[in-house]
């Protein structure tokens, strides 16, 4: 369990602290409810999650849906504990934006720490669907630094 934890850990890591990643994903800068995702940004970057998550929800009800609102409010779910809130935000940016690799990456993620707080046969399918991400996430990313990483977490899941 330990080693799952820490392995999940590294995988995180291994693709850069999820809040910075938000700067790299900014739509475009004329975008209805802007302010409100720079808000849910700043907020982010100060560990402010379940604020973030309510900025960038304003966003989105201001007409701003595409797959950079959805990641970014995704991961300051992920970031707040709010696991399904984060991995439908991930499968929303997903649906809009299908060769995001960082987008199933950190679906993956999510389904990962879900698996740690269920138990039964439901964690199967979502170990499957975490497998499954990180497989897209490399085909996305061919070159991506912790490759090797998550093939070893492919494998583990694969159990």
């Amino acid at each position: 369990m330990r080693l799952f934890v820490i392995g999940l850990l590294v995988l995180w890591i291994g693709l850069g602290a999820g809040c910075q990643l938000v700067a790299q994903i900014s739509p475009p800068q004329s975008s209805p409810g802007m302010a409100d995702f720079q808000r849910g940004e700043q907020l982010s970057k100060d560990g402010k999650f379940n604020e973030a998550v309510e900025a960038y929800t304003r966003a989105v009800e201001q007409g701003m849906k595409n797959a950079a609102v959805y990641k970014a409010r995704g991961l300051a779910a992920d970031n707040a504990g709010n696991l399904w809130k984060a991995i439908e935000d991930f499968g929303r940016a997903i649906e809009l934006s299908p060769d995001d690799a960082e987008a199933y990456y950190h679906r993956a993620t999510a389904q990962m720490a879900q698996c740690e707080c269920q138990l039964g046969p439901a964690i199967y399918g979502v170990r499957q669907q975490a497998a499954t991400d990180l497989r897209k996430y490399l085909e996305l990313s061919p070159s991506a630094a912790n490759r090797a990483e998550v093939e070893r977490r492919i494998q583990t899941l694969a159990q």
